[in-house]
């Protein structure tokens, strides 16, 4: 089982099949002040947790991809990791496979650049400064 440290410098996980959306999500974390890890599907996500587990603070995860869907992700990182905390992203609307708690919440796309800071934040224990959440304001309103 691995832990979730939950701290200053954890690395957020982002796993989605989409490129352009991957890629975004990426650059917004960064301009956040926070330290990405990206996968293109979810047994890279997975193999990804496995070997940064105990630095990873929170996963971004898209719920419908090809192969490993989102659930089924879901369900191995939760085995692996179950106090992780988990922000599920969707252009569908949210259905009922995962029941959402203190540890998983849902993040609709498009979603806006403070929407997903705000989803962040949550989780993780710092804020970014001023300087470092203004940065690039008008880039990705939305993603």
């Amino acid at each position: 089982m691995l832990l979730n440290p939950s701290t200053k410098d954890s690395l957020v996980l982002i796993i989605d099949d989409d490129q352009s959306v991957r890629l975004l999500t990426e650059r917004l974390v960064m301009t956040f002040g926070f330290t990405p890890l990206t996968a293109a599907d979810g047994a890279k996500g997975i193999a990804l947790l496995e070997a940064n587990g105990d630095k990873i603070g929170v996963v971004v995860l898209d719920m419908t991809m090809p192969d490993l869907n989102g659930e089924e992700t879901f369900e191995k990182l939760r085995a692996l990791a179950p106090g992780l905390p988990i922000i599920f992203t969707s252009g569908y609307e949210k259905g009922n496979e995962i029941a959402l708690d203190e540890r998983t919440v849902f993040l609709q796309k498009p979603f806006k650049r403070n929407e997903l800071l705000d989803k962040l934040k949550k989780f993780l224990d710092r804020e970014p400064s001023a300087a470092e959440a203004g940065s690039r304001r008008g880039f990705a309103a939305e993603c």
